[in-house]
């Protein structure tokens, strides 16, 4: 969420800094130290955004397998197939072929 990189200790400083150039007249402080806090919001907002679908990326491409064994010859699979669900109780598919 975009407006919440302006929560936090290093944008309440500069937040504060800000309200203490107000008071004390130097807009041209006020309107740098602005600057810098609303430059440092969109490059963390980006950054996080852009870690985010790196993220996303991996969990794609990644993929977990098992090597089973399946009528006497060992088989590589999906790991999301290796187990299968028989009355409610989880159990490895070599073992519930077997039952």
């Amino acid at each position: 969420m975009f407006l919440g990189k302006f929560w936090g200790l290093s944008a309440w400083m500069l937040e504060l800094i800000m309200v203490l150039s107000a008071v004390l007249g130097k807009y041209s402080d006020l309107v740098v130290v602005g600057a810098l806090l609303v430059v440092n919001a969109v490059l963390s907002f980006m950054q996080e955004h852009r870690a985010a679908g790196v993220v996303e990326t991996l969990r794609k491409r990644l993929q977990v397998s098992a090597r089973v064994m399946r009528d006497a010859n060992w088989q590589v699979i999906p790991a999301e197939n290796w187990f299968q669900e028989t009355s409610s109780v989880c159990v490895p598919v070599t073992l519930s072929q077997r039952m």
